[in-house]
């Protein structure tokens, strides 16, 4: 039954009551009179103003809501319905041996930062559960935003109510923010806990979502969220409120506890670590991390590691790493340009599909970890400034030091610690740890080149005790979603619409129509199976076969050119406009001459979450005319 809603008069009569009752206009006014660049006439320029310093949440959040109705029983600030169980759309498709949480997210409200409204900014909204993630269709980014979008997460069947009680997996939910042809940007993360379920079947909550920005005064806005359980418990398998309450807070202050703990301890460590060496204040020991989970705001670092392990979708640590790389880099930004240091949560830096070089660094080291190499998270300085990265050290090697590699998260490249690149590229290492360590660079000099790696001499690094970092809850695991693209249709139609642009672009800058040779086409196909795999991990075959097959093709006195790029978006749009940036691009695409026929070739490389290297093969044979 859907949630009734007050009529607009009564909404517009109890707001104009509350503001004639209370002092909001004059706080506006006062708040316009003490800012001499506002006039009342600058409607835009004011309303920005109050979102920017809280004063329009407040506001809003002062505004008396409707009452609970009676027939619902409140528990917890949680609605309890007592209607039979809810109609679920495409019902008949679930597997009826299996057990599902059914989550609704009706709408949102109250979300100041979108009271004037852009016509091309969106809001989309994603829920993950264990190994599950699903995303909304983008709405209209409003104050309160209609997402009407239903999950089906699967819970395991075998379990018991009990057994399902003490499982702490709680439901993700992420809000992005995006506009067109731009890239999306979280704005928050929030944990849903669904084990309230196990003794109504069925609840109805208001969450209120927190921004990641800490700068942000106020809340984001709310979520109305409906959670049920299919099939419904039965009424002598449900646990009582009591117990299902019970085992919440007593997870909660343990969680509580064990962070204190830490801090505690924490504090009295960098103290000590500081002690060392007065230069110690300046590097970067980073032991929290600022999170867009509003739980845990500053997270202890070492909580965002685990080994992650994603069968049948990454095959060796070579594609890990390549397959973290083709992740877009994303830096986040306040207004005045300076760098927002966020780590963001996997499910959301999943979802968004995104992010900054400690998001790449994170899940680099996690999948590493998951096919069981000692991989580490490095955090410390490049050529531009704070950076991060990852390091493996294999001890292996059965020579008296361990070999160490060095893992550019964002671009795919591996250094040996030797490698004169290592200098070029990487400054100073404050710190390095992962889900067991944390080490702390105390050596006179902090510079990569000049670090030696042997943890067990303390006199060189300083670390955490192993016990204090095992007893630290673990964020949510977040696993890889296996990509559900269909490579050949999409191949297809990339090298159809690249073919209609390149046509277009020929007839338009140079008068000339376009023919397109299929089996000089087919033969692209070899040297770009050869760049991934060189991309991969240096491997190259049939260079030679391939340039036997154009030596044997291409017509003799006729010239024959290619140029390969990659890509890591769908945009044909940016595709063609780099093509013709780059000039033995343009040269193909503009080839004149006599029998010129051009040839386009896709090739597209799928990793899980729907990552892709698209690579892109423009090639020309033509006979060249003699110069009049």
């Amino acid at each position: 039954m859907p949630r009734k809603e007050p009529n607009q008069d009564k909404l517009k009569t109890m707001i104009k009551d509350h503001i004639e009752n209370s002092k909001v206009v004059d706080t506006i006014k006062d708040f316009i009179s003490k800012d001499r660049n506002l006039t009342v006439d600058d409607k835009n320029a004011i309303i920005q103003k109050l979102k920017a310093e809280g004063i329009l949440s407040h506001i809003l959040r002062s505004i008396p809501t409707t009452k609970v109705d009676p027939d619902k029983k409140v528990v917890a600030g949680i609605n309890v319905k007592k209607s039979e169980e809810r109609d679920i759309p495409h019902k008949d498709l679930l597997d009826k041996n299996k057990k599902y949480v059914v989550c609704k997210i009706n709408k949102g409200a109250s979300f100041v930062d979108f009271v004037s409204p852009q016509d091309d900014e969106y809001l989309k909204v994603t829920v993950s559960f264990m190994d599950q993630r699903y995303s909304s269709d983008p709405v209209p980014a409003t104050t309160d935003p209609v997402f009407d979008f239903t999950v089906c997460m699967e819970i395991p069947a075998h379990l018991d109510p009990a057994s399902l009680l003490t499982a702490s997996i709680p439901l993700i939910v992420v809000i992005q923010k995006q506009k067109i042809e731009e890239r999306a940007v979280v704005l928050s993360t929030e944990r849903i806990d669904w084990r309230d379920l196990l003794s109504h079947n069925s609840v109805e909550m208001v969450k209120e979502m927190q921004p990641i920005d800490l700068k942000h005064r106020g809340s984001l806005g709310v979520l109305y969220i409906d959670l049920d359980l299919h099939p419904y418990l039965t009424k002598d398998s449900l646990l009582t409120a009591t117990t299902v309450r019970k085992q919440q807070d007593a997870e909660k202050k343990f969680e509580s506890e064990a962070h204190q703990q830490f801090l505690n301890y924490a504090k009295t460590w960098y103290s000590e670590f500081k002690e060392i060496r007065a230069s110690h204040t300046k590097r970067l020991v980073k032991m929290f991390a600022e999170t867009d989970d509003r739980s845990s705001i500053y997270t202890p670092i070492c909580s965002l590691i685990y080994p992650l392990i994603a069968p049948k979708m990454i095959d060796s640590p070579l594609h890990a790493s390549r397959f973290v790389s083709l992740i877009p880099f994303q830096r986040i930004e306040d207004f005045n340009s300076d760098r927002l240091e966020i780590w963001h949560s996997m499910q959301a830096f999943l979802s968004k599909g995104c992010g900054d070089t400690e998001d790449h660094s994170v899940l680099l080291c996690n999948l590493l970890l998951g096919f069981g190499m000692d991989s580490y998270v490095c955090i410390g300085t490049n050529t531009e400034g704070s950076h991060t990265w990852v390091m493996t050290i294999d001890t292996s090697t059965g020579r008296k030091t361990p070999s160490i590699t060095i893992w550019e998260a964002l671009t795919g490249q591996r250094f040996k610690l030797g490698d004169a690149r290592v200098s070029k590229f990487y400054r100073t290492l404050g710190c390095m740890f992962n889900d067991k360590c944390f080490y702390a660079n105390i050596q006179p000099s902090d510079l990569v080149k000049d670090t030696i790696f042997d943890f067990d001499d303390d006199s060189l690094w300083k670390s955490m005790e192993i016990s204090m970092i095992k007893s630290l809850p673990k964020v949510p695991i977040a696993n890889l979603m296996p990509s559900k693209l269909d490579i050949i249709d999409e191949e297809k139609a990339l090298e159809k619409a690249l073919k209609s642009k390149i046509s277009g672009l020929r007839f338009s800058e140079c008068g000339l129509k376009s023919k397109y040779d299929k089996k000089m086409e087919y033969m692209l196909s070899i040297p770009l199976h050869n760049y991934e795999l060189e991309r991969l991990g240096s491997m190259t075959f049939c260079t030679s076969e391939f340039q036997s097959s154009v030596k044997n093709y291409v017509p003799e006195n006729h010239t024959f050119k290619a140029f390969p790029i990659q890509f890591n978006h769908f945009d044909i749009n940016k595709m063609i406009l780099a093509l013709f940036k780059n000039k033995v691009a343009y040269d193909i695409i503009t080839a004149k001459g006599d029998q010129v026929h051009h040839a386009v070739r896709i090739k597209i490389v799928s990793y899980p979450d729907n990552v892709c290297a698209i690579w892109v093969m423009i090639a020309v044979r033509y006979k060249q005319l003699r110069e009049q």
